[in-house]
Order: structure tokens, then sequence, then C-alpha cells
């Protein structure tokens, strides 16, 4: 143990993730894992880590044997970090753009979900991006009972939402810019603002028709 320890300062972190990558990868991991925690080496290859009591790590390790290969590096290591450390884990571990991404919107979302009050524009705006799915699966893994439940409450709720979902990723809002210059609005300072006001209300209102949503956008101006 003492040996390893001593290797790590001369081990390039780019290497160090490599390795732990190929851990991750395997279907043993989550016992490579809890070597790293027992021999106290997981905080000697991440400084910034708050050591956790052992029920506590043991209990966070147990969602990781469902994790299917080849998810993203931070996926695996968020369990372990405070959100406000995960960027900082980011740079440290000298990690890719795309984990980068990864951890940027585990950080959103974390935040969206705390909200006492979640519109509807906000949960398709989550929905509609890539890693949303990521996002369901991988909390859901750490829910135990409520693990059904809680991915048929979003379920329902991306079928409900389906044609403002689908517009989100097609960009194709209900009022469109051209719209807007057609009824003699032109581009400018408030432009952006008007268009954006008008997906909201499209969305939270469920309006469909570009008539109407236009004055109601007109109203809210």
């Amino acid at each position: 143990e003492a040996h390893e320890r001593a290797l790590f300062p001369s081990v390039a972190i780019e290497r160090v993730m490599q390795e732990l990558r190929k851990m991750c990868d395997h279907p043993t991991r989550v016992e490579a894992f809890s070597s790293l925690f027992s021999l106290g080496l997981f905080q000697e290859i991440f400084p910034i880590y708050v050591p956790l009591t052992p029920p506590l790590w043991k209990q966070k390790l147990l969602p990781l044997k469902r994790y299917p290969i080849s998810h993203p590096l931070i996926v695996y290591l968020r369990p372990f970090f405070s959100r406000d450390h995960l960027l900082a884990l980011v740079c440290y571990a000298k990690l890719s753009n795309r984990e980068k991404q990864v951890a940027s919107f585990w950080i959103e979302t974390e935040i969206l979900l705390e909200r006492s009050s979640i519109d509807e524009y906000s949960w398709v705006q989550f929905y509609a991006a890539d890693l949303s799915h990521l996002y369901l699966e991988i909390t859901a893994y750490g829910l135990g009972e409520r693990e059904k439940s809680w991915l048929n409450e979003h379920e329902k709720r991306k079928k409900r939402l389906s044609k403002h979902i689908r517009r989100k990723r097609d960009s194709s809002p209900v009022l469109s810019s051209a719209y807007l210059m057609q009824k003699g609005i032109p581009p400018g300072k408030n432009f952006g603002e008007l268009l954006l006001t008008a997906e909201k209300l499209s969305v939270n209102e469920d309006i469909d028709d570009p008539d109407l949503l236009f004055l109601r956008v007109v109203s809210k101006a």
C-alpha cells in the first residue's frame, strides 16, 4: 500500500485516468473501487476528494454494478464528490471537453430539480437535451424501490410534452424569426427576447397557433 501511494505522484494524471477508465468498463468495477477506498488510494489520486465513511462509500458503490460500460468517466466519479467540486475534478483530472459538458449538465440538472416549482418550459429544455436520458438512467439506479415510480413519472411528463420536446430538438418553434419580420418587427436588441418569450409561452400555455401566440407575446411586452 505504501509503495503504491508513493508511485502516484510520479504518474501523469492522464495515465491514471486511462487505468481508471479500464476499471470502470470492467465487470468487477465495484470491487476495484472498493479496494481504492479501503487502501486510501482514492484520496491519493484525487486530493480534492473529501473522505466518506466506509458505510457511505459502500452505499454509493452499489448502483455502479448496473452501469453499462462506456459511460463518461465523470458519471462514475460523481457519487463521491460534492457538486461544488465537480468541475474542479474535471480540470484536475484533465478530462475531455465532453466530460466537462456532462459535469455541467449534471450540475444544472441537480439545481433544476431542487426548485420548489418547475415550469413546463424548463422540463422541455431538460428532456430535449442529449444527456437527459443518461441522467435519468444513472440517477434511477440509486433510488432503490423508488426507481420504477420515478422513471414512470418522467415518462408520463415526457409523453405529455412530446410535441414541445420535438420542436425544441428540431429548432422549429411555433413563432419563428421570419414570422416576426413578417409582422414588421426588424431584428434588433429585443428580437431575441421576443423569440424566447414566445417559446416559453408556447410551452407553458400550450399554444400551437402562431397568430394567437404573437398576440400573447405582444400583450406581455
